[in-house]
């Protein structure tokens, strides 16, 4: 009995040890900008779904009010804002970001915040059955139900902003990651095909979204082929931003070839090192509208908020080696990437005016 006692005892020590090293590692408070935006979460109700949207903003502000650390938690970084502080006087352009299969709005917070600081009102929605904790196959080939969310939020922001948020709905952008940015090139017109997609799985070793799809047990044969294929185009956003979008090798050609207004294509990584389950510095029939930039050192998860120490031991234990999202095998740090990919969003948002 005393053995097993002192055996008990030596568990819950080196335990209390281990957990003890482990917050130890995990993310310190930075230092928060003295321009930290205002922010603020509303919950909106949109006819396509049985669930409200969680929509988060992000805006201008002078208040002085101490900013709060949002979203920080052991495994990764969180952003400074200040909660409900009064948005600066005036309309302010607004750009709507759309999170990749497994995230989150608050992840999409380290870019928000430096875009809101910029002057933008900055909005995003947590999207049913494709985000953090709530990711299913079935719901991530319902593609054309992001493109739906994006429209009902900006209806809701035209019709019923919060109260002191005013937006200049004749400026609208859109920028996605992953999935979202399929979704903002489905509003801007970009269509895919069912059969394409099909083949696509069927063809392509590097097609690491069908591989996920067919560990989860979905049957492709099943998807919704009339709404899969339909066009998603919103005439109101004026222009695009897509980072390592979805669905390249399912995309019908002949669209491409239609976009008018400006896009800009973003990979992470040199092209030689692209998935082709993101790759699109090799489409064929892009418009004049279209911008590439590939960004150097850096890979499909380098989108993603930083990571802690702690994160990166602890996801990159229980992850399969592509879904290690904590890992950057570059020299060049996440903060790196994020700070070109700020620069060169904000550049393209510049010169598409």
């Amino acid at each position: 009995m005393k053995t097993f006692i002192y055996g008990v005892l030596l568990f819950l020590l080196f335990a209390a040890i281990a957990l003890g090293t482990l917050l130890s590692l995990g993310p310190s408070e930075r230092a928060a900008a003295p321009d930290a935006p205002g922010y603020h979460v509303a919950s909106v109700p949109v006819p396509h779904r049985d669930t409200d949207l969680s929509v988060h903003l992000w805006y201008p502000t002078e208040a002085v009010s101490a900013p709060e650390l949002i979203g920080q938690n052991l495994l990764f970084y969180g952003f400074h804002a200040r909660p409900d502080a009064p948005m600066i006087a005036g309309a302010r352009p607004v750009i709507v970001l759309v999170h990749g299969s497994g995230g989150n709005a608050y992840r999409l917070g380290w870019l928000a915040t430096e875009l809101a600081r910029k002057g933008y009102l900055v909005l995003a929605a947590n999207h049913p059955g494709t985000m953090s904790q709530d990711s299913r196959p079935e719901d991530t080939v319902r593609i054309w139900e992001r493109p739906q969310d994006v429209a009902a939020v900006l209806d809701w922001l035209a019709e019923s902003p919060p109260q002191g948020i005013v937006p200049d709905m004749g400026d609208v952008s859109v920028l996605g990651f992953s999935i979202g940015g399929h979704t903002a090139l489905a509003l801007a017109g970009v269509e895919v095909t069912k059969a394409a997609f099909i083949e696509y799985c069927a063809s392509f070793d590097d097609a690491v979204d069908c591989q996920w799809m067919e560990r989860g047990g979905l049957d492709l044969t099943t998807i919704d082929e009339t709404r899969y294929n339909a066009s998603h185009a919103d005439p109101r956003p004026e222009r695009f931003i897509a980072v390592d979008p979805a669905l390249p090798r399912a995309t019908r050609a002949e669209s491409l070839t239609q976009i008018d207004r400006p896009v800009l294509l973003v990979n992470l990584g040199d092209p030689g090192t692209l998935s082709s389950a993101v790759r699109v510095d090799d489409w064929e029939g892009m418009s004049a509208a279209f911008t590439y930039h590939a960004v150097p050192q850096s890979w499909h998860f380098s989108f993603l908020a930083e990571c802690s120490t702690a994160g990166r031991v602890v996801i990159g234990l229980l992850s399969r080696k592509s879904e290690e999202i904590c890992t950057d095998p570059f020299d060049r740090t996440r903060g790196d990437v994020h700070v070109e990919l700020t620069e060169t969003i904000l550049g393209f948002l510049q010169a598409s005016r």
